[in-house]
């Protein structure tokens, strides 16, 4: 984590923060010696990533965010969660209140007639990767913006096949601070 005070220290403008994040080898992500996942401290939405860790740490009683390669959700017995439990024991039942609670969104997903159930719109943890890439695809009003192709494909870290990329984009090695703009600037 970089905190946004930090940030200068990285060759972010200050005030602005990072959080990088390294994925499972199991993962779609190509592994390189850089984080796979390049986030915003704060998006240009407010939405704070970096509070929210904070809030974390300071719930599980950590004296700071963990900086290696150990879980941050994990068991007692210290075996990492896993997406579905995640799913059935966090976000299912939290989607149910909302929906019950007259959330416009989440109304339509009764799973009554050819409605469909939250479990089966939020069937995996891809629902959101679909989400957020949408999302980011938007034309929005200033200070947010659109992301641009090569933004997602850095950010996503997709596996492309080299034939089916751009020269220029072949080469592309980006800063922290290009790699930080589509959650910084585009969420």
């Amino acid at each position: 984590m970089i905190e946004p005070q930090d940030g200068p220290s990285v060759e972010l403008p200050l005030g602005m923060g990072a959080i990088l994040a390294l994925l499972l080898p199991d993962t779609k992500s190509s592994q390189t010696i850089t984080a796979d996942v390049v986030m915003a401290y704060t998006t240009a939405s407010g939405l704070s990533l970096g509070k929210w860790l904070h809030r974390l740490r300071a719930a599980l009683g950590l004296a700071s965010i963990p900086v290696s390669d150990d879980f941050l959700f994990v068991h007692a017995d210290g075996s990492p969660w896993t997406s579905k439990y995640y799913r059935t024991t966090y976000l299912y039942p939290f989607l149910h209140m909302q929906r019950l609670a007259d959330d416009l969104h989440l109304k339509p997903f009764d799973g009554v007639g050819a409605h469909q159930s939250l479990e089966e719109v939020f069937y995996s943890l891809h629902s959101y990767r679909r989400g957020g890439r949408s999302e980011v695809s938007k034309a929005r009003p200033v200070p947010l913006r659109r992301a641009t192709d090569d933004e997602v494909n850095e950010h996503g870290r997709w596996r492309v096949k080299r034939s089916n990329m751009k020269m220029a984009q072949l080469y592309l090695s980006w800063d922290l601070v290009e790699r930080v703009a589509i959650t910084a600037h585009c969420m």
